[in-house]
């Protein structure tokens, strides 16, 4: 490993990691639909609800069961908690690139999918700006300098970057390609708002998610952005993600294949928790049960957003506490 990246090389292949997860995001976020599938979302949301707190509870009562390795207590608590969390969240930028391959974003029950999974990434934010102001608690100005700092960075994004956007849809001529300067423009944009987000501690991949969605999706702005960038993002610059998770990843600690193999088990029932979930609540929403199965195994669907969790959970050293 040191030989084929060295500490200098390697430098450079975390910044074009930084770089692939960052322009991801942001393209996926780009390709969605925000009023349609907030429409969806109004009147489906137990489907957002209920399926993603019946995976959790069964993961979390299942890993406090098969899960008791000899480290501390609260780290214990605090990497079942992480993970039955991870497991269970379906986040919509995965849902979404999985909907437009298999091109059932314009249907209805992909509609229903994702709505769904847009709830759940709602929830995931407010549960992560609760344990934000938890842990600061005791510090009273501290907490109020990150409730102003999220304040800030949405308005920001909501009243400066979206206006903008529309500005630039509006003086494009009809039948006529947006300016090259326009698209450098917003690509320079996504790094400032990528840096924005770390610099006031929202993380620096909510801003360019938050940035993708303001984006008019349709043309003459939304389908340039995806021409000119995706194959250079997702042929190019994302593999360096990747392969960044491969490296940092240690098969030989798989020591244990009994406890590898409970937990993969682990994980396979609380995903089938949630497809039992998504079908019983279809029922209260007249849609067929073969239906129900089929958001129940879309809404199951793992990508990208849960490797770079795993990734930043790792980080933080609570994943890696499974594996001792």
């Amino acid at each position: 490993m040191s030989a084929l990246f060295p500490e200098r090389q390697a430098s450079v292949l975390m910044f074009a990691c930084i770089l692939g997860v960052t322009y991801s995001l942001f393209l996926l976020s780009l390709k969605m639909d925000v009023l349609m599938t907030v429409r969806a979302a109004k009147s489906n949301w137990l489907l957002g609800v209920i399926p993603f707190f019946v995976s959790f509870l069964v993961l979390d009562a299942l890993l406090s069961v098969f899960y008791a390795p000899n480290i501390s207590p609260s780290y214990i608590d605090n990497s079942r908690n992480a993970i039955s969390f991870s497991m269970a969240m379906s986040n919509f930028p995965v849902i979404s690139d999985a909907l437009i391959e298999l091109n059932l974003i314009a249907t209805e029950l992909g509609q229903i999918a994702l709505s769904s999974s847009m709830i759940n990434d709602n929830i995931q934010c407010l549960l992560l700006l609760l344990h934000s102001f938890t842990e600061q608690s005791d510090d009273l100005k501290h907490s109020i300098n990150l409730l102003g700092s999220w304040s800030l960075f949405l308005s920001f994004v909501y009243f400066v970057l979206r206006p903008t956007m529309k500005l630039i849809v509006r003086i494009t001529p009809v039948g006529k390609p947006v300016k090259e300067s326009y698209i450098v423009f917003i690509l320079l944009t996504v790094l400032l708002v990528s840096v924005l987000g770390d610099a006031l501690g929202v993380t620096s991949l909510i801003g360019p998610l938050l940035f993708g969605l303001v984006i008019p999706s349709g043309p003459p702005l939304g389908t340039t952005l995806v021409e000119k960038c995706e194959v250079l993002i997702a042929q190019f610059l994302l593999p360096f993600f990747f392969m960044y998770v491969g490296m940092m990843t240690d098969l030989s600690a798989l020591g244990d294949w009994r406890l590898f193999l409970t937990l993969q088990s682990v994980f396979i029932i609380g995903d089938l928790a949630k497809l039992v979930a998504c079908i019983l609540v279809s029922l209260t929403y007249n849609i067929k049960p073969r239906y129900g199965t089929l958001l129940g195994l879309t809404l199951n669907i793992k990508g990208l957003t849960q490797l770079i969790g795993f990734f930043r959970l790792k980080k933080f050293k609570v994943v890696f506490l499974l594996f001792y």
